[in-house]
């Protein structure tokens, strides 16, 4: 994926999706946003640290959380990173990939922050 890819979300209508708010929606994407900044440290730490278990942890609850929220670019790159730590654990391909995540997560956060009402 490109770094520089722009994220396209159409936050009206993943909530109608989920057949909730849009309000309720972008209250429960800020609190998914929040915590997943708080798992980037982490998840850094583990890549350099070749901890395959805890990045499988950690991107297995990243792809849930971002497809429950049908955020599908961030569930995508969150399955590829944790098929990389099952598969052949590959550092540089994971940092590659978690580059791109951190784009679109700051991309998501921007967009949320501004769909407010």
């Amino acid at each position: 994926m490109d770094s520089n890819h722009q994220l396209s979300i159409d936050f009206d209508k993943n909530s109608a999706d989920l057949s909730i708010s849009k309000d309720i929606y972008l209250r429960i994407l800020d609190k998914g946003i929040a915590q997943t900044q708080l798992d980037m440290p982490q998840l850094d730490k583990f890549i350099e640290e070749e901890n395959a278990d805890e990045i499988k942890q950690i991107t297995h609850r990243l792809k849930g959380d971002f497809y429950n929220m049908r955020i599908d670019p961030l569930s995508s790159l969150a399955k590829q990173m944790e098929d990389i730590a099952k598969s052949h654990m590959n550092k540089d391909e994971l940092k590659i990939l978690l580059n791109d995540f951190k784009n679109l997560l700051e991309q998501l956060s921007q967009k949320a922050k501004s769909s407010f009402s």
